[in-house]
């Protein structure tokens, strides 16, 4: 059946019943690609340059196009895990109220980028950020601890043998030149054994 306007009667709903699938397609004047809605039992697909879903104001809640998709509301809540293959930007990503906030690159990276800065909180819990391999901090200006306490766990010690007294569980912190630290006696020099700034 080809229609080109289609009105229901007396402001009735329109109802387009079928045993099996329904398809609902427009066809151009061009040879642009046609636009079509399938409606099926396994599930809607939508072939279209761009897909958007409105609110009864019209107001744009949704929009998909073939390099991105937009959400225009408050807040997206994901139930269960989120997978995304390319980028995501959005001013607030937040963990729900009960479990925790994870997110996870299994074999690649994570890379978080925000033009005037990027805040990571923990209100009510710790933060962990773990790594198989190294972890880098750079920064063009200067790196501030702030902290009633600062604990860094698994330095090495520098046992070379010096005169003078030693306190137990008291060290110097020290550093190499090429930015590595070490621990010496609380009486002794920052003098490195031969491998421990390599």
């Amino acid at each position: 059946m080809y229609v080109f306007n289609g009105y229901t009667y007396q402001k009735k709903d329109l109802q387009i019943v079928s045993s099996r699938d329904v398809k609902l397609q427009g066809i151009p004047d061009s040879d642009t690609k046609q636009t079509s809605l399938h409606i099926g039992q396994d599930g809607i697909i939508a072939t279209c340059d761009s897909f958007e879903v409105q609110d009864k104001e019209g107001k744009r809640k949704l929009l998909v196009t073939d390099t991105e998709v937009q959400y225009h509301t408050e807040e997206v809540v994901y139930t269960g895990k989120a997978v995304f293959d390319g980028s995501v930007e959005t001013p607030l990503l937040r963990g729900p109220i009960t479990d925790s906030l994870r997110l996870e690159s299994a074999s690649s990276s994570i890379m978080l980028s925000g033009p005037e800065g990027i805040s990571v909180q923990a209100p009510a819990g710790n933060i962990l950020i773990k790594s198989s391999n190294d972890i880098s901090i750079q920064a063009d200006n200067k790196i501030f601890f702030n902290s009633t306490s600062l604990f860094l766990k698994n330095v090495p010690v520098s046992s070379r043998k010096k005169n003078g007294h030693t306190y137990a569980g008291v060290y110097q912190l020290c550093m190499c030149e090429n930015g590595r630290l070490f621990l010496v006696s609380a009486s002794g020099e920052c003098v490195p054994t031969k491998t421990i700034c390599d």
